[in-house]
């Protein structure tokens, strides 16, 4: 039988039974696939993440003229710095304990 044929035998209200059924079936596979994507999110989460540090670096160490500090390239770098810092401060108090040492541990990363 051609999709034609089958077309014109299927009642209008038959497709929405039918898309449904096929709804149901591919549940599960679409909720495997979900599962793959959640874990797939690590690298959109690690380019974020690294982003603002490589460009602090690139900007500071390429760009930056010494000649003429007030530039706004130093701007950028000392809003990368304050940004990245305040998150490694974040991550080392909650590693430490100790708010003495997130400090000292955020300016000896950031150094």
């Amino acid at each position: 039988m051609t999709a034609r044929r089958l077309a014109m035998l299927m009642p209008r209200w038959g497709w929405f039974v039918l898309a449904g059924v096929a709804a149901l079936i591919a549940l599960p596979w679409l909720l495997a696939l979900y599962r793959w994507w959640w874990d797939l999110a690590l690298g959109p989460g690690a380019f974020t993440g690294a982003f603002v540090p490589l460009a602090v670096y690139v900007v500071s160490h390429y760009d930056l003229d010494l000649a003429h500090p007030w530039s706004p390239a130093l701007a950028l770098v000392i809003g990368g710095l304050l940004y990245s810092a305040t998150t490694v401060y974040q991550w080392g108090l909650q590693a430490f304990g100790s708010w003495y040492k997130a400090l000292g541990f955020a300016v000896l990363v950031g150094a």
